[in-house]
């Protein structure tokens, strides 16, 4: 069945059994407002959903799809836009019957846009398992063990909302994001539901296996339990992969967990890490089995050079729970790397390591960790940072500060809504053009804004010009909406 765009936003729905062949969606006749919305239903194998050049709203009713010639079950192209509403128990697999896997991922999304939820049911759950290579949703990838190309980046989007349980599983293809030999550039976005990933060799939610993860992942909300059987991370880069992206927890129930080598959160093994990773707010948990950071790097004896965690980790607030195997970091890098980077913990965070694990780097480190007063860390409310060193929680390879808090907060990159709701009256907030993540703000952390009493948030421009913003001046804007530094400006005109 091959249907192309209406001409019209209130399209009728269109009902489509999968037993009845290919469902096949083009920009055909669609202008800038068209798009078509359909309900699948049935159980079929090698029958498949692609979608090109044109934005639409599918809904798997208790759909089983089994592709036996190792592609994908859904396609998405590169200038496609589609909305996947999961109602019932459906489920996606990619077997290869020839050669006993494929290199396909199970919904192929490369440099499109996917936004997946639910109808708030509580059996609505969408089950992806991919044979080798390609990811369980994301980018394609090649056999690591022959193939000499890299396999396909990932540059598109993919955000799942509330209402859904999504579980991925794929092996050295990560659950959403690059497959094998595949980087990651693109965004992945959790703003609810329950999003389950397994994957052997390669991340939970980042990268494949040698993968650069080179995007932003961001968890709003939600449960989300991140698993790799090896050596990548959790939440991050593949193995052998950099992680020079943005990791942002602002909220949520979040489970890393790299069984081996890598870390929780951050770097596989052996993989730089230049990014920053940020968390805001809710319950983390990040642990690597072995020799890796539970946030920041893996273990970085199997390569040919000394790793660096060059880039910045900020907890600033919620409640962290950071392990690691072997007597190794709990936050910071991992076995055998380095730390010229630095590391900032605010007074607003409850923080809990492992028995032996400390908060640095186990080798000679350029970088600093830096401690607000306040921080709970083992149940040590800290004061001073002999009594962090004395505790086993700081070591002296890196160099460490404690940090008075003040009523005066530096919003920047860190887009620390976490640190607006524990503002008091008469606090203020400032945010400088120059910090801001690719000069944008989120929406939430001004609606958080607008929601505390008597704090004023200061904009800085580029030459030094200030606007101050009042809570009644923030207008409404959608949940995933940004504000320019103009758009900023302006309000205060």
């Amino acid at each position: 069945m091959t249907l192309s765009c209406g001409s019209t936003a209130f399209a009728a729905v269109f009902e489509h059994n999968i037993d009845d062949g290919d469902l096949k969606v083009t920009s055909d006749n669609c202008n800038a407002d068209g798009y078509l919305v359909y309900s699948l239903s049935g159980h079929k194998s090698n029958h498949k959903i692609i979608v090109n050049g044109a934005k639409t709203t599918i809904t798997l009713d208790s759909v089983k799809i089994e592709t036996t010639d190792g592609k994908s079950a859904i396609d998405i192209g590169d200038d496609a836009d589609v909305e996947l509403i999961i109602s019932g128990v459906n489920s996606l697999t990619v077997n290869n019957t020839v050669t006993g896997y494929g290199t396909d991922a199970g919904i192929h999304i490369s440099g499109g846009s996917l936004t997946i939820s639910g109808t708030d049911a509580d059996d609505d759950t969408l089950v992806i398992n991919t044979g080798l290579n390609g990811a369980a949703i994301g980018s394609n990838g090649v056999d690591p063990n022959f193939d000499k190309t890299w396999g396909e980046d990932f540059t598109g989007t993919i955000v799942i909302d509330s209402g859904v349980t999504v579980n991925a599983n794929s092996k050295y293809a990560s659950g959403i994001g690059s497959g094998s030999m595949a980087d990651m550039s693109g965004e992945i976005t959790v703003n609810g539901g329950t999003v389950n990933t397994n994957s052997e060799w390669a991340s939970g939610i980042g990268s494949g296996v040698r993968g650069k993860m080179s995007g932003d992942i961001t968890v709003n909300g939600g449960t989300v339990n991140a698993n790799c059987v090896y050596d990548s991370s959790g939440i991050g880069s593949g193995y052998h992969g950099e992680m020079n992206g943005d990791i942002t927890i602002n909220g949520g129930d979040i489970t890393a967990k790299s069984e081996h080598y890598g870390a929780g959160i951050g770097c596989g093994a052996s993989g730089d890490m230049s990014g920053t990773i940020t968390i805001n707010g809710g319950n983390v948990i990040a642990e690597s089995g072995y020799d890796g950071a539970g946030i920041g790097t893996g273990d970085a004896n199997f390569g040919e050079k000394i790793y660096d965690m060059s880039g910045q980790i900020n907890i600033n607030g919620g409640i962290v729970t950071a392990t690691s195997a072997n007597g190794q970091v709990g936050i910071g890098a991992g076995s055998g790397s380095i730390a010229s980077g630095d590391i900032t913990i605010h007074g607003d965070t409850v923080i809990t390591l492992g028995d032996d694990n400390a908060i640095g780097a186990k080798g000679e480190s350029e970088g600093t960790i830096y401690i607000y007063k306040g921080a709970v860390i083992n149940g040590i409310t800290v004061s001073d940072s002999d009594e962090l060193k004395d505790a086993g929680i700081l070591n002296d390879n890196m160099g460490a500060e404690i940090v008075e808090n003040t009523s005066t907060y530096s919003l920047g990159k860190l887009n620390n809504v976490s640190r607006i709701n524990a503002a008091k009256a008469g606090d203020t907030v400032y945010v400088y053009e120059s910090e801001l993540s690719k000069g944008k703000l989120p929406y939430y952390v001004l609606e958080a804004l607008a929601k505390s009493d008597n704090v004023t948030l200061v904009v800085v421009g580029e030459n030094g010009e200030t606007a101050e913003i009042k809570s009644s001046s923030v207008p409404e804007k959608g949940k995933n909406a940004f504000f320019t530094i103009d758009e900023l400006l302006e309000m205060v005109k």
